[in-house]
């Protein structure tokens, strides 16, 4: 059996109406589906305890997760393999704390509201592979590191370090999270994961299916830099924001790195090395996108790839191959000169916009 329990707020203005309704509807279903719990309301809050065969609970919490009488359900623990259950006399029994007045009810009501905080901020932190463990009852710090394909990409923003001395801490900051939030929604967008940020760069990665799909987020990612570029007024700093990507397929290490003390789930190997080796050389060699060839060795699409040469590669005993896309969205990275004449353009045009 499973026993799963989670905190969700309530959105309906009629808490004991639903709460009534709730009551009615879950003992008769809970009954015939052979599932048990409980379900306490306070303070706008919920928090439910179901247990019974896992095939049943799962059902139920899809179904719940889409109930709109609540919201930002945080599921707090799924427990497998359980053999007894806490509440076998109850298909549902549902307690509405707010009509008692017992003193222990405002530490219970904070201890909710504190502890559904806390997960949507420790969900914020956490990369989405462990918080799906999390939700499938699994302990990520038990998991043992497996060798599987990925599909690996770094990126990072040109200039950063002379970004940072010509501008002030809030237009560093801004351009930042601009350019982080553009990735994550076109790495997860297109089915894959952020893994890390780095200061200003970001790791990411995809299945090894998903090939295509990563090539496309990165296309996206320029398109919408350029887009944003063009649309920036003369002193906004997006008009500087300009970025590289290395994109590597292969064998990684991928599972929990670390101490007794301090746990990352990350990828490790020659494929993630890679990956962020070409990255680096995006400025070198003068192009937005660097791809190893076993990236145009396994994509699924007809994709157009063109071939830069051979290149020394930190690491690697022999020059290697390398490719970018011949695509309208994977132009020439600009070049240096040409930044710093924007980088001058730019600070010009804020030094005008200073009262004298």
């Amino acid at each position: 059996m499973k026993r799963l329990s989670y905190i969700s707020r309530l959105v309906s203005e009629a808490p004991e109406r639903d709460l009534q309704e709730i009551q009615r509807v879950s003992q008769r279903n809970n009954a015939r589906d052979g599932i048990t719990g409980v379900l306490l309301y306070i303070g706008g809050y919920f928090f439910q305890l179901i247990e019974g065969e896992d095939e049943a609970i799962d059902r139920l919490f899809d179904k719940l997760q889409r109930d709109a009488r609540h919201t930002d359900i945080v599921l707090i623990q799924t427990e497998l393999g359980v053999t007894e259950r806490l509440f076998p006399q109850w298909a549902m029994e549902v307690f509405n704390l707010e009509r008692r007045e017992e003193d222990y009810l405002l530490p219970l009501r904070l201890l909710l509201q504190t502890l559904f905080q806390s997960h949507q901020i420790i969900a914020r932190y956490t990369q989405p592979t462990v918080a799906h463990m999390l939700a499938r009852g699994l302990n990520p710090g038990q998991i043992k590191p497996r060798r599987i394909e990925r599909v690996v990409l770094f990126g990072d923003i040109l200039g950063f370090t002379t970004l940072t001395e010509a501008l002030g801490e809030a237009e560093v900051l801004g351009l930042v999270e601009r350019y982080l939030d553009l990735c994550t929604e076109q790495i997860e967008g297109h089915g894959g994961e952020v893994n890390k940020f780095i200061g200003d760069s970001v790791m990411g990665y995809f299945p090894a299916e998903r090939l295509d799909a990563a090539l496309e987020s990165v296309l996206e990612i320029l398109k919408a830099l350029n887009e944003m570029r063009a649309s920036a007024p003369v002193d906004s700093p997006l008009r500087l924001l300009y970025t590289g990507f290395g994109l590597a397929y292969g064998p990684v290490l991928e599972g929990n790195v670390g101490t007794g003390r301090k746990l990352d789930y990350t990828l490790l190997g020659d494929t993630v090395n890679t990956a962020a080796r070409l990255q680096a050389l995006t400025r070198e060699i003068g192009y937005q996108i660097l791809l190893a060839a076993e990236v145009r060795d396994h994509v699924q699409q007809a994709w157009t790839f063109k071939s830069l040469g051979q290149y020394a590669i930190r690491g690697k005993e022999t020059p290697v191959e390398l490719f970018t896309l011949d695509d309208p969205r994977a132009c020439c990275l600009i070049a240096p000169d040409s930044w710093r004449t924007a980088l001058k353009t730019f600070l010009a045009a804020q030094a005008a916009q200073r009262p004298v």
